[in-house]
């Protein structure tokens, strides 16, 4: 027998087969070479560096799902080929050598194509992740050729566990039967109680919620609890996901009666994808808290400062930063009568336990200079209160406006901070002032101002904010999604039995498809829109809590990141409507 004309002939006849398999390979290689690509470059933001070094830790499982659920439907294709040739005697090892060789020639080729695409690709793909955020993009990349290498040795590392997982089923030629598939049943509210699981996380959500605003501002558990609301959202996921079937199937029949697109939805209710809800929840929904947790750390500190401020105006520009020192001088100068002072953040270390004056290379926090006796004492009540106790148990008392505060006259080392113009400054004024139209600043009160605190300095100089959330979030998404094909690839076998099974009774081709694309894409949309709602409760909640009064908010990611997700997704799901199922006989 002549086993490579065999073998070519196999994956002529099951190319079908193969294709979510290459989609998700070449997806998770060009990825990886972005990874190398961007990690390896001679220059990049340290941010973006950490952000993808976090990135390959986290992705790592499920990309490996996705490699193990893509190839398990490349074996289920070709299982049928491999039990023939070896009833003809040949050695499954033989079998499995010839195919991980093929996944090795397809791996190097895809590696070299990304290697090759994403210098091209990087900076749009960047633009719009990191929309909204200012950014420098990598320079000096390295090799194509050592990218291509180093990311075909890992996609094949990554894969080699799972091939030999998925290929063992090829040791067993007998095939037990096919299990029956019961019949959906009619919607009855009893049946919601067989999510117990969904259920208890649904009271924790509920207690904990209801319980937060009882605790103590320095107590810790709400902040642990908000980590822990991904899990919580994704375990009552499937039990939500139920409720919203149900009342969807029942209004309907009362509504419009019988009609068609309910087999779907009663389908997709009697085999609920509890397992692709879960993870499409935590892997949407876990980076988010990220973003939330920062919002709300930011949120605090401002309004902890905008309630201490006095009844002043802060002289700033027009687009919410700050600028240098000279800058601020000049312009107190200009109107020396209302004003009561400079205050200055310089850049600074700890040295000792004190501060000492710094470089914006090199400091950690920023100190207040003021530039004359009670400047600082002109712009807040109580210098102390925005120093020490929490705001809220979401607060962060390191991000505070300023550490300590010093004076530029009795402290001059200080003032040489000034004079370089190193970190940022603000005029204080007793009324408001007119300006020119040559100024591109503005006058505002001191409690408008307070409330939008540019982040840089409650960050510090070398803070990064919420950047290197911005790739690990990319990474994380990919990573979902690629896993979320693999797994609605495992129910393709169900759902094409279900498909013929209708049509077989009467339903329309057409309707049968329709059918089968709903209980695809539902869960995936229902997780998405679950995740998304909740980190908009979530980030409204926290910041209401804060502030005492209704504040609707939601998260501050990215548009670019946002619409990176959706689509993302949104291919997963709908990618595997393209397995091709049986089709009616012709007459």
């Amino acid at each position: 027998m002549n086993f490579r004309a065999v073998e070519a002939k196999i994956r002529k006849s099951t190319f079908v087969e193969s294709i979510p398999l290459l989609a998700t390979s070449f997806v998770l290689i060009f990825f990886v070479c972005l990874l190398v690509c961007t990690v390896a470059a001679d220059k990049v933001a340290e941010s973006m560096a950490m952000g993808l070094m976090y990135s390959a830790l986290v992705s790592i499982i499920p990309f490996t799902l996705a490699l193990k659920y893509s190839l398990r439907h490349v074996v289920e294709g070709r299982r049928h080929h491999y039990e023939a040739l070896r009833l003809f005697g040949l050695a499954l090892k033989r079998i499995r050598r010839a195919l991980f060789l093929e996944l090795l020639i397809v791996y190097f080729f895809f590696s070299i194509v990304s290697a090759v695409l994403v210098p091209v690709l990087m900076k749009p793909i960047f633009l719009v992740l990191y929309s909204g955020f200012g950014i420098d993009l990598p320079q000096g990349l390295p090799s194509p050729l050592l990218v291509a290498v180093i990311s075909w040795c890992a996609i094949a590392f990554l894969s080699f566990v799972p091939f030999q997982q998925e290929t063992r089923v090829l040791e067993d030629l007998s095939q037990g039967p096919a299990r029956i598939d019961p019949n959906p049943r009619n919607p009855r509210a009893a049946e919601l109680l067989r999510y117990p699981l969904g259920i208890a996380a649904s009271v924790v959500l509920l207690v904990g919620f209801v319980a937060m605003p009882q605790a103590d501002p320095s107590s810790r558990w709400p902040m642990i609890f908000v980590y822990c609301v991904p899990f919580l959202v994704s375990a009552a996921s499937v039990f939500f996901y139920a409720v919203v079937l149900y009342f969807a199937e029942y209004l309907s029949l009362k509504i419009r009666g019988w009609d068609p697109p309910i087999l779907g939805v009663r389908y997709a209710r009697s085999f609920i994808a509890a397992t692709t809800l879960r993870v499409s929840c935590v892997f949407i929904l876990f980076p988010i808290i990220l973003f939330i947790v920062n919002d709300s750390a930011l949120y605090s500190a401002r309004e902890e400062l905008a309630d201490n401020v006095r009844d002043v105006y802060v002289g700033a520009p027009q687009d919410g930063q700050t600028f240098g020192t000279s800058a601020a001088k000049n312009f107190c100068q200009d109107h020396a009568a209302d004003c009561l002072g400079v205050l200055s953040w310089v850049p600074a270390v700890q040295d000792s336990g004190e501060l000492q004056p710094s470089t914006m290379e090199d400091g950690a926090v920023f100190a207040l200079v003021e530039d004359r006796n009670g400047a600082v004492g002109s712009l807040v009540k109580d210098q102390g209160v925005v120093e020490t106790d929490p705001r809220s148990p979401f607060d962060q008392t390191w991000m505070r406006p300023w550490d300590k505060s010093f004076n530029a006259e009795a402290e001059p080392t200080w003032g040489a901070g000034e004079r370089k113009d190193e970190g940022y400054a603000v005029a204080i004024f007793s009324k408001q002032v007119e300006l020119s139209d040559s100024q591109e600043m503005e006058v505002v009160g001191a409690q408008q101002w307070a409330e939008n605190l540019p982040s840089t300095l409650l960050y510090g100089p070398n803070g990064t904010g919420t950047s290197e959330f911005i790739p690990l979030f990319a990474y994380v998404i990919v990573g979902g999604a690629v896993l979320i094909f693999g797994l609605a690839l495992a129910q393709q076998g169900r759902l094409i039995r279900f498909t013929k099974t209708i049509w077989e009774q009467g339903v329309s081709v057409a309707e049968a498809h329709r059918n089968r694309k709903l209980a695809n894409c539902l869960p995936s949309a229902f997780a998405l829109a679950l995740s998304l709602g909740s980190a908009a409760l979530l980030g409204s909640y926290m910041h209401s809590y804060i502030s005492h009064k209704l504040v609707l908010h939601f998260p501050a990611v990215p548009f670019g990141l946002i619409l990176f997700l959706v689509v993302v997704v949104g291919l997963a799901a709908v990618g595997s409507n393209f397995v091709k199922g049986p089709q009616p006989a012709k007459n």
